[in-house]
């Protein structure tokens, strides 16, 4: 077993783990998310850590550019065309720009992107050109060289922080900063008994060629069983905070995943997702638990993308399946629902939780296929023009039998 501590980006990306192996990234240190090696995480039992004192050490996707041109017919600037596979999110003078849905062509995209600010959720505003990968500016104020720019366009081939699909146990990431990062900040598939924690994501999503826009601060796919996310805050992020997610092509199953003490502001789409997008997929046994969500939806630099504090849905109907996803003690402000439940097939429920803002309209519940959908609580009524600080209750011995199996 070898305890690496790389000094700069050339260290990490020369490091090759073996099973054991820690790797301590310094405190107050930057490195950039393209120099972590695809196979850092692939052994069994290997700790990404962190030494020394002061602010974590930070893996980032993120550029300085000031290569901008400026383009007076739509008032905007623009950067040079890039070759990566997601482009990404940009901050002005390290506040999130609002992102601008690209819309046929610059002239009518243009027209809908803000100057000014609204802090501290966003100032001034972007658009990605998805077919060319072009991303556009318009400056808060003055000229784009009054301000710094960082463009999230320097993480892995895909835009992802860390990422990794090799079978393996134990893994442990703890302590450590992903920022500035264009598609998701963790990425795992086929772990197990595994937990990340401590760990704070900000700046995280971007857009995939093909109006295919995404970002979440830790995603946990197929194959992840056995997993924690402790004590992690996810701030800025175009989708979700925290998801447990499925879309594969073929069966796919995860379950027993456990995300406590955890934090989300402004996110775009969900503070956690816990959903199956494809046919023949499993999730179940998922506890939340003591989870703060602020700021949802308008005050996101994505936008209100019609999400919820949690949801726990399934786009497949009769072939797939969440079971068994519970959430207590959840605190939401300014949020457009609480929950959201969608066809997901098995017995999922939130208590003792409560949430302020302005309530959307209810989702579609109803039956999914044979199996049926069956809530602890449906939260049809809250759903339905809930007043401002409305309660979810089910039954807490119900509750606490379910969580039961799911602690890990």
């Amino acid at each position: 077993m070898t305890v690496y501590n790389p000094a700069n980006n050339a260290a990490l990306a020369a490091i090759v783990s073996a099973a054991g192996d820690t790797v301590l990234l310094n405190c107050g240190s930057t490195y950039a998310a393209s120099s972590v090696p695809s196979t850092l995480l692939s052994p069994n039992n290997v700790t990404l850590g962190y030494t020394g004192t002061g602010a974590p050490p930070i893996i980032s996707g993120g550029t300085v550019r000031s290569d901008w041109t400026y383009d007076a017919g739509n008032n905007v600037y623009a950067r040079p065309a890039y070759s990566a596979e997601v482009l990404g999110n940009v901050t002005e003078d390290g506040v999130m720009m609002k992102w601008v849905a690209w819309n046929t062509n610059l002239a009518t995209t243009a027209a809908a992107m803000n100057a000014g600010q609204s802090l501290p959720a966003w100032s001034g505003s972007m658009t990605w050109d998805t077919t060319n990968k072009i991303v556009y500016i318009r400056p808060s104020s003055g000229l784009a060289s009054a301000h710094t720019y960082i463009v999230s366009d320097n993480g892995n081939a895909a835009g992802v922080g860390l990422q990794n699909s090799t079978p393996s146990t134990g893994l442990l990431i703890d302590g450590i900063a992903i920022e500035h990062i264009s598609r998701h900040g963790i990425l795992l598939y086929q772990k197990k008994n595994f937990r990340i924690q401590n760990s704070p994501m900000r700046y995280i999503g971007g857009a995939k060629p093909g109006t295919l826009y995404l970002g979440n601060g830790v995603e946990l796919s197929y194959g992840c069983y056995g997993g924690e996310v402790l004590s992690c805050v996810a701030t800025d992020v175009f989708d979700s905070g925290f998801t447990s997610q499925l879309y594969e092509g073929a069966a796919a199953s995860a379950s027993s995943h456990r995300y406590s003490k955890c934090k989300v502001e402004r996110f775009g789409m969900h503070g956690i997702e816990l959903s199956v997008q494809t046919a023949n997929q499993t999730l179940s046994d998922i506890e939340i638990s003591d989870l703060a969500l602020i700021d949802q939806g308008t005050y996101a630099f994505s936008g209100d993308r019609n999400g919820a504090g949690v949801t726990c849905l399934s786009n497949s109907l009769n072939s797939s399946r969440l079971n068994r996803c519970f959430a207590a003690g959840v605190v939401g402000s300014r949020l457009k629902r609480l929950y959201l439940g969608y066809q997901h097939g098995g017995i999922c429920g939130i208590e003792d939780s409560s949430a302020t803002g302005t309530w959307g309209t209810a989702p579609q519940s109803n039956a999914n296929g044979a199996t049926g959908q069956v809530d602890l609580h449906r939260n049809v009524t809250d759903n339905l023009g809930a007043p401002s600080g409305g309660a979810w209750v089910a039954s807490a011995a119900q509750m606490r039998q379910a969580f039961a199996p799911v602690l890990l």
